[in-house]
């Protein structure tokens, strides 16, 4: 049962509340490009950080994500609100990039270049209700009953990385393709494929039946391990103002060093000791003393290198461009999907309005780690900056006994020439 201690961690990530990447992309071509006859830099700083729940109300997960010290009202409120499968999710993203077009030439298209550092964490996990009571009060609530170990999924992911993009584009399409190097500092993951567990009246014994497969990176400072990524977009914009949009990023792979550490489990095992009546509550170190036992008669556990594929994303979105100087400017609909567990597709509808060099950014989404949402966001324009900043997911934060979450995002571009 090692393996559960990885999942708290992995909650508490969420509770520092910063900056990030912004995930949404919905500029198309960069609205602070100078003319195409003349060079255009620009500095570009985002960030975005994003919780959430289809399943749990945000008012039962707060405890959790924003208190220094879990209370037991805070676990209650947890387990009252558990349902036969839940979600949990979190992201935090931080990019800094210079980008710069060169003057187009008489023939051919346009290109550009852009290199930028990107920090990403992201963690996803997919749990059934016994899994979550066991987790939060431990075994001894299941006396004489069998416990359901069966869905557990997550997966937590860190790194760092610094790319390169050639741009390209032209009176009717953009398009880009770039590769990263990834330094990996951290990276656990969990796959149950069955699971039961049954503990004897008086904690007498616990029976356990199991196959998963658990791999945590090695604990080395900051290189756990090395890897590339891969990145690419395409746009194309008609003459009515309608335009597509497709991306990728994070297509890549992480090899990490050889300090990690790999169990596998698919056998059923007896723990046998009355005193140990709630072993499995992951409260506190109760399983010191006994993990030589648990390894020794249950599983495998193996050190040594392995790989891993990033939590890639991909995105499809059509929008409509009107270029107005006041009023509804833009609206459009994305989809988009990240590779992690208890994720969806998530589809946001957005619009962009102006009032003089103001902007209001309202959107409605489904999907992602939560269900039915909306966001609003706020910026300026200026002729060589432009700035938002955007709240999304927020009907956590007003209706919080509904499956929601939170997130934050601010970015900032400016010309240097």
């Amino acid at each position: 049962m090692k393996a559960f201690d990885g999942l708290w961690p992995a909650f508490g990530l969420v509770c520092s509340l910063v900056s990030g990447l912004s995930a949404q992309e919905t500029e198309g071509i960069d609205s602070l490009d100078a003319s195409r006859k003349t060079l255009s830099q620009t500095l570009i700083v985002e960030g975005c950080q994003i919780q959430g729940s289809r399943s749990l109300p945000f008012s039962a997960v707060r405890g959790f994500v924003y208190s220094g010290a879990v209370t037991e009202s805070d676990k209650t409120a947890l387990s009252d609100a558990l349902n036969p499968v839940n979600n949990y999710g979190n992201t935090l993203d931080a990019r800094i990039a210079f980008r710069q077009w060169n003057p187009k030439r008489t023939l051919g298209a346009q290109q550009g270049f852009e290199f930028g550092l990107v920090h990403q964490q992201a963690f996803g996990a997919r749990f059934g209700e016994d899994v979550g009571r066991l987790a939060l009060d431990g075994n001894a609530q299941f006396e004489g009953q069998t416990a359901e170990l069966d869905p557990l999924d997550y997966a937590l992911f860190s790194w760092y990385e610094a790319y390169y993009e050639h741009l390209f584009r032209k009176d009717r399409w953009q398009a880009s393709v770039g590769l990263g190097f990834v330094l990996g500092t951290g990276y656990e993951s969990f796959s149950m494929e069955r699971g039961s567990l049954y503990t004897a009246p008086s904690g007498e014994y616990v029976d356990v039946d199991a196959q998963y497969t658990f791999r945590r990176s090695g604990e080395s400072g900051f290189l756990g391990g090395m890897g590339a990524s891969l990145r690419a977009s395409f746009e194309h914009r008609s003459a009515q103002g309608w335009v597509t949009r497709f991306w990728v990023r994070d297509l890549g792979y992480v090899q990490w060093n050889s300090l990690s550490t790999t169990v596998e489990a698919d056998s059923s095992f007896r723990f046998e000791g009355e005193e140990f009546p709630n072993i499995f509550d992951l409260r506190d170190s109760l399983l010191t003393g006994t993990d030589d036992r648990l390894t020794n008669a249950y599983f495998t556990s193996e050190e040594g290198g392995f790989g891993s594929a990033l939590p890639f994303e991909v995105s499809a979105a059509v929008e409509r461009q009107l270029n107005v100087r006041s009023g509804l400017d833009r609206y459009g609909l994305d989809v988009r999907y990240r590779y992690l567990p208890g994720a969806l597709p998530k589809a946001s509808a957005y619009a962009r309005w102006m009032w003089n060099r103001w902007l209001l950014l309202p959107e409605l989404t489904y999907g992602g780690f939560t269900g039915l949402g909306f966001g609003v966001g706020f910026g300026h324009r200026g002729n060589d900056w432009e700035w938002n900043v955007r709240g999304r997911d927020l009907q956590g934060l007003i209706v919080p006994t509904l499956g929601g979450g939170l997130g934050l995002e601010a970015s900032v571009r400016y010309r240097l020439y």
